[in-house]
């Protein structure tokens, strides 16, 4: 299946911070796109969801996407594995055709900065 994923966890800008701006942006989703994200996150854990290009994608590097769509709203998470924890890196309601890339490049970048969590 997707992994060995035993728990999720969102990036930090340092284990200190009290705060995660992935988690913050997650939470100012709407609640519909926040409950199928959740789900997806729990199908990750339990192993029954893996990067097939249906409701999740790889990016490359170890990074990987949720995908939702609610009509023409779409909404994503990104994350990457650190040992047996799924890190969430960024979350949005994406408008646009492509990933802005501003949005790749804060991805690409909280990827490749470790695993700053608590």
């Amino acid at each position: 299946m997707a992994s060995t994923c035993t728990e999720w966890d969102w990036w930090k800008a340092s284990p200190e911070s009290p705060n995660s701006k992935p988690l913050k942006l997650f939470r100012k989703l709407p609640a519909r796109a926040q409950g199928a994200l959740f789900r997806m996150m729990q199908r990750w854990i339990s192993g029954d969801l893996r990067p097939d290009g249906g409701d999740c994608k790889s990016l490359g590097n170890g990074v990987y996407y949720f995908r939702y769509r609610d009509g023409n709203n779409q909404y994503r998470v990104y994350f990457k594995m650190v040992g047996t924890t799924a890190l969430g890196l960024h979350a949005i309601y994406k408008n646009k055709q492509r990933i802005p890339q501003e949005v790749m490049d804060v991805v690409m970048e909280r990827a490749s900065s470790g695993t700053a969590r608590t």
